[in-house]
């Protein structure tokens, strides 16, 4: 009989994901008739992990998978060791600077014949940066296959702190005097690279009363650590700069401002070097909250908008650029509290989640931004407002965090890749106000 069995495992780690690259066995056997007892539990064990890799929601077989990044590159799963890349479309963005210009490379993953994909930047991510990647038409070489494409695919990453320092946090002066009244009433800002010249620039948002017009300010730096100010004016009442994506693809930064009276959206696209053409008006009634992303996996960046009192979402696809389709409306029954973006199911998307006054609503996309309301979790307390839809527990799923306003409570529903499973009895309660969520300590 087998005097001992030794079983070892090598996994592979990336980002808490994990695989088995290869199986080990030794085997020290007293008689040939061992070699039955070997071959038999070699099969079983052989099969079983075929089993788990087939089941693997982290790994599936009919489209790449987000496998990590860091300064220098992203890394896709691709579940063939054949695949064509020639009618790719693989687009990378940042938050700071608009589409990012890359090289691939491809390199064997040593697992099942699969493959590894690196989208290499031209210069690395800057640290911190939230990087958003769509794949569409890779075409696989495979038994029966003809070029047959993969499902397109779009991921969301941060970019991480590969040289971690001391945290120090200090007061600065800009030099930026704002004019006086500039935080009388309505006023947000936000920051980007919107000439491409590497340094940040900072537009400021805002409205002096209630029925006075919209007032934009792009401060774009100087070397010398100095700002330029353009001033940009419009009727709108109540504005807010909500994002500052690149809408056509032309690698630099756009504007997109929510507004009242009119309701909606006012996109200002960026002439290419930081100055913004006349604005455009995109109808979404009583908008409150407003993200971006390629819901379609089409290659552009789409807008997704939620109405508080008429109790909507509104999606707003991009022809690639700049301007945008009709409005597609989804209706719910709850006033809106928020929204955000996130592959709940982790099949390669972006879905919906939808805070209202009393519950949690979760859109499932089909990939095509065609949303089924899959999940809905009711009698929550009064005032729910989700905040984030990130993994916070390093499993690689998303968890959702949202805040009730009415015991300043935060509140946590964990993921597990299933859209369906997410529910309010399952939440853990951290007693705490408005809150966001990043890393603040570097990779863990």
């Amino acid at each position: 009989m087998i005097e001992y069995l030794n079983l070892k495992y090598t996994m592979k780690k990336q980002n808490t994901k994990l695989f088995i690259s290869e199986i080990y066995l030794s085997l020290k056997p007293k008689s040939f008739s061992s070699l039955y007892y070997f071959f038999f539990i070699f099969s079983l064990i052989f099969i079983q992990s075929i089993k788990l890799y087939a089941q693997n929601p982290l790994y599936p077989h009919d489209r790449p998978t987000f496998f990590g990044i860091d300064e220098t590159e992203v890394i896709l799963y691709i579940p063939h060791g054949q695949f064509n890349l020639a009618n790719a479309n693989i687009k990378v963005w940042s938050r700071e600077i608009g589409l990012i210009q890359h090289t691939t490379q491809i390199s064997s993953a040593g697992n099942y014949g699969a493959s590894i994909l690196h989208i290499i930047p031209n210069s690395n991510f800057i640290a911190g940066d939230e990087i958003m990647i769509s794949v569409s038409n890779i075409a696989y070489w495979g038994s029966g296959s003809n070029g047959d494409p993969y499902e397109p695919v779009n991921f969301t990453a941060v970019a991480p702190i590969e040289n971690l320092t001391s945290a120090i946090f200090d007061t600065i002066g800009l030099g930026i005097n704002l004019p006086p009244d500039a935080r009388n009433f309505d006023y947000n800002f936000s920051s980007a690279d919107f000439n491409n010249d590497g340094l940040s620039d900072i537009v400021y948002c805002y409205s002096t009363a209630y029925h006075n017009p919209t007032n934009i300010l792009i401060f774009t730096q100087n070397g010398s650590g100095t700002f330029t100010q353009t001033t940009y004016i419009n009727s709108a009442i109540r504005p807010s700069i909500d994002a500052t994506p690149d809408l056509n693809n032309d690698g630099f930064p756009d504007l997109v401002v929510s507004q009242h009276q009119p309701d909606g959206l006012q996109i200002r696209l960026n002439n290419g070097n930081g100055t913004f053409g006349i604005e455009k008006y995109y109808y979404a009634p009583t908008n409150n909250y407003t993200n971006v992303n390629d819901i379609d996996n089409d290659g552009d960046l789409d807008i997704v908008t939620q109405g508080f009192i008429n109790k909507s979402i509104s999606i707003f696809k991009n022809n690639g650029d700049g301007t945008f389709q009709p409005k597609i409306t989804i209706s719910n029954t709850d006033n809106g509290g928020g929204l955000e973006l996130s592959d709940l199911d982790k099949d390669g998307d972006q879905d919906i989640v939808y805070s209202g006054n009393y519950s949690l609503s979760l859109y499932e996309n089909d990939g095509q931004a065609n949303f089924t309301l899959s999940n809905v979790q009711s009698n929550l307390p009064f005032a729910t407002r989700i905040n984030s839809a990130i993994d916070l527990n390093d499993d690689s799923y998303p968890d959702l965090g949202f805040v009730t306003h009415n015991t300043n409570d935060l509140n946590i529903i964990y993921g597990d890749g299933n859209i369906t499973n997410y529910s309010s009895s399952n939440f853990i309660n951290v007693n705490t106000g408005n809150y966001m969520a990043g890393d603040l300590d570097g990779p863990m």
